[in-house]
């Protein structure tokens, strides 16, 4: 679980860096505003994949 949300942040993350490149000029649109979103939800997906992988993971510890 920890792997595929990390895989997912990543993934969004450097769409959003090679594809949409926001720090270079490119003109704030209503489609570009769009695609930020749907990126930053995938992230937000990915990062709450990986808080329950560490959370599943740490309930099945065993006890002492």
């Amino acid at each position: 679980m920890v792997t595929v949300g990390a895989v997912l942040v990543l993934g969004a993350e450097l769409y959003g860096l090679i594809e949409l490149r926001p720090f270079v000029g490119r003109n704030f649109d209503e489609a570009w505003q769009e695609q930020i979103a749907g990126i930053e939800a995938a992230a937000m997906l990915g990062f709450l994949l990986c808080a329950a992988g560490v959370v599943a993971h740490a309930v099945r510890l065993p006890k002492r």
